[in-house]
């Protein structure tokens, strides 16, 4: 640990080092800005950390697949469990096509200001978001008939992943595609999370640039 903080030090020194100078009025967001827009100086952060810099929501995200997470107290079982994820996923996502979760039609942004729209096929769903930590709540404007829908929310470069209760997520989808030729897409993944206790099940995003 105590070797970590010396080579944060360091890498921060030679980044101030190489600006001509570091205004007292910038403070420490001019600080940070200055260190986190330098790659090179990035990139050593990140690996001495483990951190990624690169955690912000906000932006234009397109569907990449499902995210799948099953948890276990037991740290072997949670090794089964990851392995497990990326079968379950490859069961789910076949269905999730069939009722327009899919690449290029369904996409979400995220914006500073708290505000959110969901893109699915030609219809946008606008709403307001909060973020605590990891946890994220997502609520639709007055008149948009969809429920409200929490979870959580990691930003791994240009990776976005959000999760929820297998059961709420499935709640959605069914007022999402309002089809009745989606019932037995959605039927067939709720057969799927039945086989895992505790599963959490939401989309896996990839950052439009």
């Amino acid at each position: 640990m105590k070797k970590s903080l010396i080579a944060i030090a360091a890498v921060v020194m030679v980044s101030l080092a190489g600006s001509a100078t570091v205004s007292a009025q910038s403070g420490l967001g001019g600080l940070l800005k200055n260190i986190t827009g330098n790659s090179t100086v990035k990139n050593v952060l990140e690996s001495v950390t483990g951190i990624s810099l690169n955690t912000s929501i906000v932006g234009n995200w397109d569907f990449k697949g499902s995210a799948i997470a099953l948890t276990s107290e037991d740290m072997t079982a949670n090794l089964a469990a990851s392995a497990a994820s990326n079968t379950v996923a490859a069961q789910i996502d076949p269905y999730l096509e069939k009722i327009g979760i899919k690449p290029g039609a369904f996409k979400m942004v995220f914006a500073a200001d708290s505000s959110f729209a969901v893109a699915y096929g030609d219809k946008i769903y606008s709403g307001t978001y909060t973020i605590n930590g990891s946890d994220i709540n997502m609520v639709f404007a007055k008149g948009v008939k969809l429920p409200k829908i929490s979870g959580t929310a990691s930003v791994t470069n240009d990776d976005l992943k959000i999760l929820f209760k297998a059961n709420s997520l499935l709640k959605f989808l069914k007022k999402l595609t309002a089809l009745s030729s989606s019932n037995q897409s959605i039927a067939a993944i709720n057969t799927v999370i039945k086989n895992y206790s505790g599963m959490k099940l939401g989309f896996d995003m990839g950052k439009i640039k």
